[in-house]
């Protein structure tokens, strides 16, 4: 009977849990303001590239173990306008645990590249140009790009890999980024095609970014007492079930 009703309670609970969402920006000093550079490796350089980029746990500290990271975000820098849009044949995306320091990434992609990596998105990818907002107050929005499977966010450094095709069209374009280094960031860049496997830490800034993030699920107020009631009937119901027999005995 106890495990019944304690049963009953947990699995209302896990039926009525709420994700919470939420988004995180890396570096944290830049969520509302400028970053003092830029990158263009993210969408276009003019060549198509691989290009991992890392950000220290520090940047993560109020999310919780277990949050599923469901997107990505990027914005232009001050400046830059997108004059068309953006078309990729690839544009293949992994988050990983990184598995080497911040500050000392191999020049090889796969030994920065933790167990748990995910491919969170691949294939074709279209950006419209109408989505990437470079007038009025800076910063700017971010534009997103979804993922296709979430990646679960455990800690540690975090490292993305991107790996995309050259765009259909040039169009010189800059993302708001920061400097390599501080403890905070880190990146290896200049890999050659979508496909390399080796390039040069530190190449290219670090873009600011934000992760769209779906916290782990907590139980509603209504069902924390549900779950209250149920123990508590439990325990009381074990409680007379076991004066019962003493007075038998």
């Amino acid at each position: 009977m106890l495990r019944s009703i304690m049963a009953a309670a947990l699995g209302a609970a896990i039926a009525s849990s709420t994700a919470l969402a939420a988004e995180v920006v890396a570096p944290n000093a830049y969520a509302t303001t400028d970053a003092p550079t830029l990158t263009v490796a993210i969408i276009n350089n003019g060549a198509a590239t691989t290009f991992q980029f890392a950000y220290a746990a520090s940047q993560f500290a109020g999310v919780a173990a277990g949050s599923k990271i469901t997107s990505i975000g990027f914005r232009a820098e001050p400046g830059f306008a997108a004059a068309q849009d953006f078309e990729f044949s690839r544009f293949d995306v992994q988050l990983a645990t990184l598995a080497t320091p911040l500050n000392a990434m191999s020049g090889v992609f796969a030994d920065n590249v933790g167990a748990d990596a995910v491919q969170v998105r691949s294939g074709a990818l279209s950006i419209p140009a109408a989505s990437i907002t470079a007038s009025g107050p800076t910063p700017y929005p971010f534009f997103t790009i979804g993922f296709s499977q979430a990646f679960t966010y455990h800690g540690g450094d975090l490292v993305v890999t991107l790996r995309r095709s050259a765009p259909d069209t040039l169009n010189f374009f800059g993302v708001d980024a920061v400097a390599v280094g501080n403890g905070i960031t880190g990146s290896v860049g200049g890999g050659s095609g979508p496909d390399a496997t080796q390039g040069e830490a530190g190449f290219y800034n670090v873009p600011v970014v934000q992760f769209g993030i779906a916290a782990a699920a907590v139980p509603e107020p209504g069902t924390w007492a549900l779950m209250i009631i149920g123990f508590g009937s439990a325990g009381l119901a074990a409680r007379r079930k076991g004066v019962a027999v003493a007075a038998r005995a």
